[in-house]
């Protein structure tokens, strides 16, 4: 086993990082997919794009963070910065998404206000920081929380243009279902992480590793997996 690869490892282990490579492999088994059964249609090359670009920053971040000399309050803030913009890349994926999915006019209307609106807020926020760790961490928690109050509204009302019309096709086989699900999932759990997550580190609670393993690298393990499942219904990915 390459060095790099086996020091990452023990590292996780030493760490109790577990949710890091499950994360990870995770993704990568999304990327695999997409790449095998949607990549050929528009949305499927958007769900590429941003798959790739989660796993590159990722594997940026392990280095920073394990293999590095750079200090660490500056690897943290730009871990910090990065999942921020990703925040951002994410909420246009999925808001390009569901513009394609739900079949409302004025909540596609009120979609481009909410876009919008997030714009501002992570413009705004992004002026607010201090060129300090602690800045960024907080900063990104109120950015990763706005942006996953903001899907929940095209989530719900998917679920209620779904289930207002009646089909005989079974919710399984459509790749939608299983994309909003992951989304929904992934939303309600991490917006509570999002919330506390610099409050813990702040005052040094001492489970936050397991707490970030449950409430964040799980749930966003799962939605990558719920991704793979809409891959492999080989549909169109609106459906």
């Amino acid at each position: 086993m390459d060095s790099r690869l086996e020091k990452l490892l023990n590292r996780w282990i030493e760490d109790g990082k577990v949710g890091e490579p499950i994360m990870t492999i995770c993704e990568i088994i999304a990327l695999v997919i997409c790449t095998v059964y949607s990549i050929r249609t528009n949305i499927g090359k958007v769900f590429f794009l941003y798959i790739s670009f989660d796993f590159l920053i990722s594997i940026f971040d392990y280095y920073l963070m394990y293999f590095s000399d750079i200090p660490k309050y500056q690897t943290f803030a730009f871990i910090y910065i990065s999942n921020a913009l990703i925040s951002a890349v994410e909420i246009c994926v999925y808001y390009y998404f569901f513009f394609h999915v739900l079949r409302s006019v004025s909540v596609k209307r009120a979609m481009k206000f909410l876009l919008i609106a997030y714009g501002f807020i992570f413009a705004g926020l992004m002026m607010l920081k201090d060129h300090k760790a602690d800045s960024y961490r907080h900063i990104s928690g109120i950015i990763g929380a706005t942006e996953f109050l903001f899907v929940l509204f095209p989530c719900l009302i998917y679920y209620f243009e779904l289930f207002s019309i009646k089909t005989s096709e079974d919710l399984l086989k459509r790749p939608a279902f299983w994309i909003v699900t992951g989304i929904f999932f992934y939303s309600v759990v991490s917006i509570p992480y999002y919330l506390i997550y610099n409050f813990l580190q702040t005052n040094k609670y001492h489970s936050v590793t397991q707490l970030s393993m449950y409430m964040f690298y799980i749930p966003f393990s799962i939605n990558f997996l719920f991704l793979s499942k809409a891959f492999l219904c080989k549909k169109l990915l609106t459906i």
